[in-house]
């Protein structure tokens, strides 16, 4: 579990890279397809839990909807329809976030990924290995 925003937003971007990664290779419209499905869930549960459950979201507060949800039966409401709004705006910024990122590092990335493709699978050693490469 994240202990701080910052460490939520640092997660964020971690479960995006896949997808932002494919997007910049095959190109934006091209590069969607649920190869990373599982990190978009895993990340928007995230945005979730970081707004509506652990209270890190400035505008929504120190509230758990979660808790409000099971006191009063309901899911439904303006705090909920602003939770979901919070969440797109973290969304939309940890994605712009990664995007840079990636863009920052493209070239190591590829270094990378082609290890990968020639191997299938990479150990400590071969990352090891690829260090002077990502250096230079």
């Amino acid at each position: 579990t994240p202990t701080s925003k910052e460490d939520v937003e640092n997660k964020l971007c971690v479960a995006l890279a896949g997808r932002v990664a494919e997007q910049k290779k095959a190109g934006h419209t091209s590069g969607m397809d649920a190869g990373a499905s599982q990190d978009l869930d895993d990340a928007t549960r995230m945005a979730w839990n970081a707004i509506a459950v652990w209270g890190m979201d400035e505008e929504m507060g120190a509230i758990s909807l979660e808790a409000l949800a099971s006191a009063s039966k309901s899911i439904e409401g303006w705090l909920f329809d602003l939770a979901q709004q919070r969440i797109q705006i973290l969304m939309k910024r940890a994605y712009a976030r990664t995007e840079e990122i990636v863009s920052g590092h493209w070239s190591e990335i590829e270094i990378v990924a082609g290890a990968l493709m020639k191997n299938k699978k990479l150990s400590a050693d071969d990352l090891l290995r690829l260090i002077p490469k990502l250096i230079r």
